[in-house]
């Protein structure tokens, strides 16, 4: 079984984050904790999800958007 990620917007005190998460845990208003450097992050409110994709194509997306990036700062 392939794993499958989506795209989710999450809203918490004002601030907002866009990022990839499981699709099962993408569904919105659920409550879903972010892993941050500093330490885990909860009681973020999802508001948006995209449709589900493939782990290989969002590690592909990632990859391209890498080298977008690296392109683009001259």
């Amino acid at each position: 079984m392939q794993s499958l990620y989506s795209q989710r917007l999450v809203r918490k005190s004002g601030r907002c984050r866009v990022g990839f998460i499981p699709a099962q845990h993408a569904r919105v208003s659920n409550l879903v904790r972010i892993d941050l450097p500093a330490g885990p992050d909860q009681g973020w409110q999802a508001e948006l999800a995209g449709p589900p994709i493939r782990k290989t194509d969002l590690d592909c997306l990632s990859r391209r958007y890498r080298r977008q990036r690296l392109g683009s700062e001259a």
